[in-house]
């Protein structure tokens, strides 16, 4: 079994593209938990590991670490309904959750003594619309946004860094403008699990599939406020850390908001 982590930027398709993987057989990815419930995971696991280790236990207690720390996580998710229940002889397990990735070391801390490495999915959004989807359904400000989507491409390049992990962007961008979103799908999701299937499958997984966190229409603000899209751009660290983005996976992920300040 490997682990499969579905993180990235807030509002730019980790539930999306989480409910198409999940709609493969031999996947399951659980929805959420609270930041600071994981964080005390990656305490409780460390405990453990120091008590057992050297002790008569030791064995027994790796047999059942990677089922504790993946049932953990599933029943501490966000989820209004029961959680639905992991089958451990599926081949790819784990969960989504946005700005994971500033959590990285928590991530090695409770699943590296289980698994040989982590395919983590990075969902990416220009920042135009990732700022203006987050400040429509959620009210978040610049100061907000520069802190958190800053913190979370720093925990990126950590993870890059780090043979543990697997980095795939998912640009959502991308994906939005695709006319063959079967076929995106089966490049960007798929393949790199090496899980193939006809292309009728890649297809229908898409029509099976909706957004559900899409904002809805009466909420959606149509436009960056000047001053916003000002505050961003002055932000040097955060339009560095964007550009290191574009360079790594060739993306433009900084000319919406760019040429909106030209057209002010």
């Amino acid at each position: 079994m490997q682990l499969v982590i579905v993180g990235g930027f807030p509002r730019a398709g980790t539930r999306q593209f989480t409910d198409l993987l999940n709609q493969h057989d031999d996947i399951a990815l659980q929805g959420e938990i609270h930041r600071p419930v994981f964080q005390a995971m990656s305490k409780m696991f460390r405990l453990a590991d120091e008590h057992h280790a050297g002790t008569r236990t030791a064995k027994s207690y790796s047999g059942r670490r990677q089922m504790a720390a993946l049932e953990i996580y599933r029943l501490m998710s966000k989820s209004n309904a029961q959680p639905k229940e992991f089958d451990y002889s599926m081949g790819f397990l784990g969960f989504k959750q946005p700005l994971i990735e500033r959590d990285w070391k928590p991530i090695r801390r409770i699943f590296q003594p289980d698994h040989e490495d982590c395919h983590f999915f990075c969902c990416i959004r220009n920042m135009y619309d990732n700022y203006l989807s987050l400040h429509s359904a959620f009210d978040w400000d610049t100061l907000r946004y520069k802190a958190a989507i800053g913190a979370g491409i720093e925990g990126l390049q950590r993870m890059m860094a780090d043979p543990f992990f697997k980095v795939h962007p998912l640009p959502l961008d991308d994906y939005i403008g695709s006319g063959q979103k079967g076929d995106w799908a089966r490049r960007h999701l798929f393949d790199p699990l090496g899980i193939s299937a006809g292309p009728d499958w890649y297809d229908g997984c898409v029509e099976r599939t909706r957004n559900r966190n899409k904002t809805p229409p009466d909420q959606r603000k149509e436009a960056m406020d000047p001053a916003d899209i000002e505050a961003l751009l002055e932000a040097r660290e955060l339009t560095e850390a964007f550009e290191w983005m574009e360079q790594t996976f060739s993306l433009d992920l900084l000319g919406k908001l760019r040429a909106a300040r030209a057209a002010v």
